[in-house]
């Protein structure tokens, strides 16, 4: 009687140990598809309240595993991923402790790039057409974000937002940091000759940059993460817009 009631109590636990999948190595492609499953697994148990409950503790369980191995930015941003999709409060402050963990430990990571980029366009997206709040927005991301390559991007958007509002001298001082970060690179120079010529100020100082510029439009150091096709691109028409502005400024 006692061997049969042993059983029966160890039964459930076994029930609820299978339902807990285990966490390969990120070497197996199948961990990489652990976001797909989890929104598969969610959607199937919408509108089921005694189902879609077990699908989301077993999401937060992997969630919590993969957080736990804190010595690799993919793990912390596949638990990010998991806990983003939950619904409790709790959950969505462990998300932001990850995001902030990914940000502070790992901030030249590919997976603190992906967050600066979602950040980006999720809060960018809403206020497309209102220059002030994007200023406002991208200077709080830039400070944010200080190691991600992701920061290429988001100045070109805070300069053309700051030219549209005329702020002159905030603008100024936006291209030196543009240029300060990013010294080897032609896109700060070629940013800084067009607007000075646009706003007809200091034209030897353009024709400066421009010429940098175009030097530089060659041979600039590759940012990672970008896609090929995008980079190849970009190397293509970098020559070509450095040139054309060299000859505005000069004619």
């Amino acid at each position: 009687m006692l061997k049969i009631l042993m059983f029966f109590s160890i039964v459930p636990l076994l029930l609820s140990c299978s339902q807990i999948r285990h966490l390969p190595d990120l070497s197996s492609a199948r961990i990489s598809s652990l976001p797909d499953i989890w929104n598969e697994e969610l959607e199937a148990a919408a509108g089921d309240t005694l189902r879609l409950p077990e699908v989301e503790e077993n999401i937060r369980r992997e969630a919590a595993g993969l957080s736990n191995r804190n010595d690799d930015p993919r793990y912390l941003y596949l638990a990010w991923q998991g806990y983003s999709l939950l619904p409790e409060l709790e959950d969505s402050l462990r998300a932001e402790q990850l995001k902030d963990i990914i940000r502070n430990r790992y901030p030249r990571s590919q997976e603190n790039y992906l967050l600066a980029s979602q950040d980006f366009y999720d809060r960018i997206y809403p206020v497309w057409t209102d220059d002030s709040l994007k200023v406002v927005i991208i200077t709080d991301l830039l400070a944010a974000y200080p190691g991600t390559g992701w920061r290429r991007v988001m100045y070109p958007y805070l300069t053309y937002s700051l030219s549209n509002l005329d702020q002159w001298e905030k603008l100024q001082q936006v291209l030196a940091d543009f240029r300060l970060e990013y010294p080897l690179d032609y896109l700060p120079y070629l940013q800084t000759a067009r607007y000075f010529l646009r706003k007809h100020q200091d034209l030897e100082f353009a024709r400066e940059n421009a010429r940098q510029a175009l030097a530089s439009s060659y041979d600039y150091p590759r940012q990672p993460f970008v896609a090929a096709e995008q980079w190849s691109l970009e190397e293509r028409s970098a020559p070509v817009a450095s040139s054309e502005t060299l000859a505005a400024i000069l004619n």
